[in-house]
């Protein structure tokens, strides 16, 4: 199975999972580990495809920006789609700031290492208390990941094909 392959399924399983358990949306850096660990299912969403832009006609932002937004305005990512909501780091403020606006689901802004905030929304928001054993078992999973990554990097492949991966 190649890349697009694995990344055509990824789509169909967001939509199907939606039917299933809450999928939340991340933006930037953050700790997916703490969102996780109230049983919802995470998402990177953001674009990285500047085709999607051509034919987008709000493109005064960075690359990453224009292709993140035109997906979302387009209905053309099925991991937004199927978000039931947002949750973006607070690294750049006009990203939060649009995204607010063009988007009718609640968008939280994630102040850099301010947990407690973070789980304080998504007690509120899920209805449902911060689950410490689950949040240990995804930071034991986090780390086995960084450490592949950190192999990864060190074979000769190419940096895109790692960042595909991540």
């Amino acid at each position: 199975m190649d890349y697009l392959d694995i990344r055509k399924n990824a789509y169909i399983d967001a939509l199907t999972l939606s039917k299933s358990t809450t999928v939340v949306s991340l933006w930037g850096r953050v700790p997916w580990e703490i969102v996780e660990s109230f049983g919802v299912t995470t998402v990177y969403s953001y674009g990285m495809d500047r085709e999607v832009t051509e034919d987008y006609s709000d493109n005064n932002y960075c690359d990453m920006l224009n292709s993140s937004f035109a997906y979302l305005e387009l209905g053309r990512c099925p991991f937004m789609f199927s978000s039931s909501f947002f949750i973006v780091d607070d690294s750049c403020k006009i990203r939060y700031e649009t995204l607010k606006k063009k988007t009718d689901k609640d968008v939280f802004v994630y102040k850099y290492k301010d947990y407690k905030s973070l789980i304080e929304y998504l007690e509120d928001k899920l209805d449902t208390k911060f689950d410490e054993e689950k949040f240990d078992e995804l930071i034991e999973k986090s780390r086995e990941i960084s450490s592949l990554i950190f192999n990864l990097r060190k074979c000769d492949i190419e940096e895109r094909r790692i960042y595909e991966v991540e």
